[in-house]
């Protein structure tokens, strides 16, 4: 296949990938005296081991900053692994951002990367599934390296995203619970590989076998660091698709990842971007500048955003022309009605507290009205605290 795609939450995206990996201080002779320029670095393992899964894997979080260079760290054996559980550190994982995915690159090789043994890198979806691995990453070399193709070109890394990268011993094998192979590896080290059948629909579980140990440096290229959540020095606009997950205005952040997980959990994508455009852009139902459903007014819109989509859906000429007074006595016609005493959060009464109703909800900012819930006078953070704590099906019990 040319292309492969991971469903997440229901979400369909293009192929991404998670990156395991950690280094060590004492590789930093190796890139400090080399003249190149580094960006941001990035130490594992210093504060608490970086996991052996997807479940455990460590986030590479550094606001402030668009691009990651290196992750350090060490694999410490029967000496090391998660507190508590009487594992060996014997591989590490973590989680990056793949920014520009046609040069993007993971290496232990010279003169940045290296590592104190024979070493294999991976590339997961986020949630686990094979993508790449390679153990040479040149002849004669035990670094490897990991672009955004296999060698045979059948797989290829084309969208933007959060994803894991693994770093072991060379003999050490990512595995399906059941014990399956998760990467198709050939009698050539130095293929760069993708995944077997099981790899690609299964995320690995397991190792097959513990692994050499030692110290290592992981040189990352086009890869950038997560940010710590909604509107931190490092976000971007929340109407323009990019890589990294979150957006920079924090209540437009918040409710779009309320209505779609994926928005902080992966890309800010075109879908993200369509979401905030409904939720809080600057023109359509919805929108922040949109006058009131129940005033007469030049331009066409208005700010609750149910209440807008289904009287445009009688007269289309409210979103196109203007919302004069006939849109006004629709509005007053279809989208009146009493609040929901059984289950307040459920603003549009169809039995489930969703993302219309944060829509509403949003709609009627700073406006007192049904989605006042907690009574405070106008809509505000509290009530969307008390919406998304009801959100599901509503329990009338």
């Amino acid at each position: 296949m040319n292309r492969l795609q991971l469903r997440v939450d229901g979400h369909v995206t293009g192929l991404f990938l998670g990156v395991m990996a950690c280094a060590f201080l004492g590789f930093g002779a190796i890139f400090a005296g080399s003249g190149m320029e580094r960006g941001p670095d990035w130490e594992g393992d210093v504060l608490e081991d970086a996991g052996d899964k997807p479940g455990n894997a460590q986030k590479v979080i550094i606001d402030g900053f668009n691009s990651v260079k290196t992750i350090k760290g060490k694999l410490e054996g029967d000496s090391g692994g998660l507190a508590g559980e009487g594992l060996g550190d014997y591989q590490d994982c973590y989680i990056v951002v793949i920014d520009t995915p046609g040069e993007f690159e993971i290496n232990t090789l010279p003169p940045i990367g290296g590592a104190e043994f024979d070493s294999m890198l991976a590339v997961y979806t986020l949630r686990g599934r094979a993508l790449l691995a390679n153990i040479d990453g040149e002849q004669g070399q035990t670094g490897s390296r990991v672009g955004n193709q296999s060698t045979s070109g059948k797989f290829t890394i084309k969208r933007p995203g959060s994803i894991l990268i693994s770093i072991s011993g060379s003999q050490s094998r990512p595995v399906t619970e059941g014990g399956d192979p998760v990467f198709a590896f050939t009698d050539n080290p130095l293929d760069v590989v993708g995944p077997t059948f099981e790899g690609a629909d299964v995320p690995f579980g397991a190792w097959d076998q513990p692994g050499q140990t030692g110290e290592y440096l992981i040189e990352l290229k086009a890869v950038a660091p997560l940010p710590s959540g909604c509107a931190v020095e490092s976000t971007q606009d929340c109407f323009t698709p990019h890589a990294t997950p979150y957006c920079d205005d924090s209540a437009c952040c918040a409710a779009t990842c309320a209505v779609e997980p994926f928005c902080c959990e992966i890309s800010w994508d075109a879908t993200c971007v369509d979401i905030a455009l409904f939720l809080c852009g600057e023109q359509g139902c919805g929108a922040k500048n949109a006058g009131d459903c129940g005033v007469p007014q030049q331009t066409p819109y208005c700010n609750d955003p149910v209440c807008c989509a289904r009287v445009c859906e009688i007269l289309p000429e409210c979103c196109t022309i203007s919302w004069d007074a006939d849109c006004v006595a629709a509005a007053l016609n279809v989208c009146t009605g009493p609040c929901n005493d059984d289950c307040p959060s459920d603003l549009d009464s169809d039995g489930l507290v969703g993302g219309r109703d944060l829509a509403i909800m949003l709609g009627e900012w700073l406006q007192s009205g049904c989605a006042d819930l907690d009574g405070s006078g106008g809509v505000d953070g509290g009530d969307i605290s008390l919406l998304l704590g009801d959100w599901g099906d509503c329990d009338t019990t």
